[in-house]
């Protein structure tokens, strides 16, 4: 691509392109309880939730924009789409409470928060602050990390590290 557009602005696109498929993959997921809403003869609620997300949406690409570019703005989507989607989900859970299992449901919103929040860390690698990327950058990651073992991994899962953490203590005394 470079050789077609210029190495700058392969380098930049590529990056968008990156943020716009992980948006295709989260927005993919709301698709489903998006049919739910609207089979339940509520596509108004859709609707009226992307009424409501406007103003918020056009401020932050307003500011993603001033303040990082194109790329600001891709993120900007994905920031969206991923509250968006989890709003979605909230909704489809509201009108059909039996038929979507709560677990599930709060599995795939507590994944695309992950996401946003690995992004979120991604956006803060392109900013030049550094006294900002050392500050959130840690935050960013404990806070995913932190979802993780509270809401993905299993009580075995949990044992594994248990277990991995106690040889690695173990070891580091006897050395």
């Amino acid at each position: 691509m470079s050789f077609w557009v210029g190495p700058d602005f392969a380098f930049h696109s590529t990056t968008v392109l990156q943020i716009l498929a992980i948006g295709m993959l989260i927005n993919s997921l709301a698709n489903i309880p998006d049919a739910v809403i609207q089979s339940q003869g509520r596509p108004d609620l859709s609707a009226k939730l992307r009424l409501i997300e406007l103003p918020f949406f056009l401020l932050l690409i307003y500011f993603s924009l001033k303040y990082y570019g194109i790329i600001g703005l891709a993120l900007a989507w994905l920031v969206r789409i991923t509250i968006d989607n989890g709003l979605i989900f909230w909704l489809a859970r509201l009108l059909m409470p039996g038929e979507i299992e709560k677990p599930h449901v709060n599995k795939i919103s507590i994944f695309l928060w992950s996401g946003t929040l690995i992004f979120a860390t991604y956006f803060l690698a392109l900013d030049v602050n550094l006294l900002r990327k050392i500050i959130f950058t840690p935050i960013i990651v404990l806070l995913f990390l932190g979802m993780v073992w509270r809401y993905f991994l299993n009580d075995s899962d949990k044992e594994i590290f248990s277990f991995l953490k106690q040889k690695l203590a173990g070891n580091s005394i006897k050395n």
